[in-house]
């Protein structure tokens, strides 16, 4: 596992992702649905986390709770 990656370090590349290839931002909430996807895919694929930060089941999905809440000002706007 890469003890360096925290979540909101991989959440920031996905933002800048978004915007840099795609010219558009995304929702807190599709932001929590990449990370989710994201870190099952690597732990499938390598047998290891893809970052220590615990993943939450919510009302509408799985959300790192770290990432929400630095986050949360954005309410259902784009990032």
């Amino acid at each position: 596992m890469n003890n360096n990656l925290v979540a909101m370090d991989f959440a920031n590349y996905l933002i800048w992702s978004a915007k840099e290839k795609f010219n558009k931002g995304i929702t807190n909430l599709q932001l929590q649905k990449f990370l989710y996807f994201a870190y099952v895919k690597y732990l499938i694929r390598n047998n290891e986390k893809l970052f220590n930060d615990p993943i939450e089941k919510w009302k509408y999905g799985h959300v790192v709770h770290s990432v929400y809440h630095s986050l949360k000002d954005y309410g259902f706007f784009e990032i």
